[in-house]
C-alpha cells in the first residue's frame, strides 16, 4: 500500500497511524524517514518525498508530494488506487485526474 499527500501534516500524521495501529494492520514495524520539523519547512510538496516505510504481513509506503508526479516512485503494476479529491463535485476536474492516472499508471480507480 502506498499512501500519500501534497501536505505536509497529513503525510506525517498518515505515518504516524501506521504506527499507532500496526498491529491491526499487520505491520510489525514503521521506520520515520523524515521528522514533523523536517517536514514543516516544506508545508506543500511537488516532488515526492518518503517520510515512511512499514514492514511485516503489509509493506506500506508514506509519501509527501503533488499525486501527479507519484508515478514516479510507484512500483510497476498498481491494481487499484484510492483517490481521495477535495473537489469531487467539479466533475471535470476529477475526470482529468483518473484520466492523467490511468495514462500513468493504470489499474482501476475508487475515489470515495
Amino acid at each position: 500500500m502506498i499512501a500519500n499527500d501534497a501536505w505536509y501534516a497529513a503525510a506525517y500524521w498518515t505515518a504516524c497511524n501506521l504506527q499507532v495501529n500496526r498491529e491491526h494492520l499487520g505491520i510489525e514495524g514503521v521506520t520515520m524517514h523524515r521528522s514533523y520539523d523536517d517536514l514543516r519547512r516544506r508545508e506543500v510538496a511537488r516532488e515526492p518525498l518518503r517520510v515512511a516505510t512499514a514492514a511485516g504481513a503489509r509493506e506500506v509506503e508514506v509519501y509527501q508530494g503533488d499525486l501527479r508526479l507519484l508515478s514516479t516512485v510507484l512500483p510497476p503494476g498498481i491494481d487499484l488506487t484510492a483517490i481521495d479529491l477535495f473537489e469531487k463535485a467539479d466533475a471535470e476536474k476529477a475526470d482529468r485526474i483518473v484520466r492523467a492516472w490511468r495514462a500513468r499508471v493504470g489499474g482501476a480507480i475508487f475515489i470515495p
